[in-house]
């Protein structure tokens, strides 16, 4: 059974956590956006209700102080009072009218305030107005606003002939409505990035604790698998050998081409399997203590490759200069026989193995590929997995073993299908330390 086989219940469990958890933060993330977006597209409409209110309170208070001058000034006028009381204010005085009431209201976002007549001439006014002129609009709906220059005019029309009231004022309660509601928006989409980020960050740190589980219960599962093995090859390889020496006598002793001979023979030939069966047990168990020293990887790589294939032709090449690594000699000898031994029984005289060897100041990479038809299609998963094998010969322990000793030097054994046919494994080691 392969690790991501034994793991599946948990892989299940943690993969509905993990989508769970997504997708909650996302939705949060996307729940407080949209709200503050909706808030945001409220204020602006609200704008205008707004600006027209604002304009409202304006106007009452420019009523309540220039207005009351300008009828001072009219009843003065037109005789309403007796002689020793018609005393009409001035223009400055009105001026000065209408500017204390801009200074009250200013900080309300008043700017200027007066009154036109019918062709939009100023007939007296308070505070500073913007330079383009003033249209008194046809209609008599109050009030009309007009926007200017970041400002906003509104005319208060009366129902009579009278003069127009006009005021001139920043828009600052729609304004501050707005800006207030645009740094929500921005504090929100702030928040939700947040959010966003986090689920991302406890999807990738979920998927590190699934990925670390795995590989423990995989080494949990090796450990056992190889304690077992070392056990069983230990316990068969005495009575094998013993088995094995005695049919060799036996047949030395038999009449060459008798039929007895071929059984004892085939006796033999499967005492000899089983050695090897028993050989590599007991290597995939085997993961004590490293003794490393310093090796020349080509003339590593190439004496494994002759040892693996001695009568069959394997390409080495090398990038120069070579460094001399840590390496243990032994085992890692026994790494590379097997991969090149599969290699080049892949392949062919007309396109033998190939085994490329470069190291750099952090790294030792050999590159081993075959020229056959490549790794299993849906399979490409399990081929280090213990006793996986697709050939009718061999005992399966071959890539598991080379796998082994590579990561016992702190180093990665991966595969995979060339592009161009083939089958490609590569063994990358950094330098300890």
């Amino acid at each position: 059974m392969s690790s991501s086989e034994q793991g599946s219940g948990f892989g299940r469990r943690s993969r509905r956590a993990r989508w769970g958890l997504l997708l909650t933060t996302l939705a949060l993330a996307l729940a407080l956006l949209g709200s503050a977006w909706a808030g945001y597209r409220g204020a602006n409409n609200a704008v205008e209700g707004l600006e027209r209110g604002q304009a409202e309170m304006l106007a009452g208070s420019a009523r309540s102080g220039a207005f009351r001058a300008w009828q001072r000034d009219r009843r003065a006028e037109s005789g309403d009072r007796p002689d020793d009381q018609r005393v009409a204010p001035s223009d400055m005085e009105i001026e000065l009218a209408m500017d204390s009431v801009v200074t009250d209201q200013f900080e309300a976002g008043l700017r200027w305030v007066g009154f036109l007549d019918g062709d939009g001439a100023v007939l007296a006014g308070g505070g500073a107005a913007l330079d383009a002129p003033f249209t008194v609009p046809s209609t008599r709906d109050s009030p009309v606003l007009v926007h200017e220059d970041g400002r906003v005019r509104a005319y208060f029309r009366p129902p009579g002939d009278g003069p127009t009231l006009a005021l001139e004022f920043e828009p600052v309660i729609a304004r501050e409505m707005v800006a207030s509601a645009r740094r929500s928006l921005v504090l929100a989409a702030i928040v939700a990035a947040l959010l966003a980020l986090a689920g991302v960050m406890l999807w990738r740190l979920s998927l590190r604790f699934e990925a670390a589980e795995l590989q423990m219960q995989e080494q949990r599962r090796l450990s056992a698998l190889g304690e077992m093995s070392a056990v069983l090859a230990h316990e068969i390889r005495n009575p094998l050998a013993s088995l094995k020496g005695n049919a060799q006598l036996l047949v030395e002793r038999m009449t060459a081409d008798s039929n007895e001979r071929r059984k004892v023979e085939r006796i033999v030939d499967e005492a000899t399997r089983l050695e090897a069966l028993t050989s590599d047990l007991l290597d995939f168990a085997g993961a004590g203590p490293l003794h490393l020293q310093e090796v020349d990887p080509l003339e590593l790589v190439e004496s494994s490759a002759h040892e693996a294939a001695p009568e069959m032709a394997v390409a080495v090449n090398a990038t120069e200069p070579l460094s001399l690594w840590p390496l243990e000699a032994r085992r890692f000898r026994q790494a590379l026989v097997n991969l090149i031994r599969n290699a080049a029984q892949a392949s062919s005289d007309a396109e033998p193995a190939e085994v490329d060897v470069a190291t750099d100041a952090h790294r030792l990479v050999i590159t081993v590929r075959d020229h056959g038809s490549g790794l299993p299609v849906g399979q490409e998963d399990r081929i280090f997995d213990p006793f996986f094998t697709t050939r009718t010969t061999g005992t399966g322990l071959g890539l598991p073993v080379s796998k082994r000793i590579v990561e016992l030097h702190g180093g990665a054994l991966t595969a995979e299908n060339a592009a161009d046919g083939g089958a490609v494994f590569r063994i990358e080691i950094p330098r300890a330390g």
